[in-house]
């Protein structure tokens, strides 16, 4: 999954020309909240940054990204929705607030 998602952000960053990129990865929340007796299924999304403008090798880059997914694993409990509860921005109830387009 790495490799995939290292490719997908380096065409990201080559067709956008945007040297800083953060994908929503999909999340299970039961273990993050360690509601471990939930019935059903908690989605979240974790926010992965990375920066594929450097001027690294393909290979490099992957050894980089994997060492910084495995540590944004370790914090997967501050997901997506967390963020926008912290900072507190005015939310339009007609739309889900997957992306918040005021902030880009």
């Amino acid at each position: 999954m790495n490799t995939l998602l290292s490719v997908f952000e380096v065409l990201l960053f080559k067709y956008s020309g945007s040297a800083d990129v953060v994908i929503g990865l999909p999340t299970a929340g039961q273990a993050a909240k360690e509601m471990y007796d939930l019935i059903g299924h908690c989605v979240n999304l974790l926010p992965l940054r990375s920066n594929p403008g450097k001027d690294l090798s393909f290979a490099d880059y992957l050894a980089e990204r994997k060492a910084k997914m495995l540590d944004d694993y370790d914090h997967q409990q501050f997901t997506y929705g967390t963020f926008l509860q912290k900072i507190k921005i005015e939310r339009d109830p007609s739309r889900i607030p997957l992306v918040p387009w005021h902030l880009i």
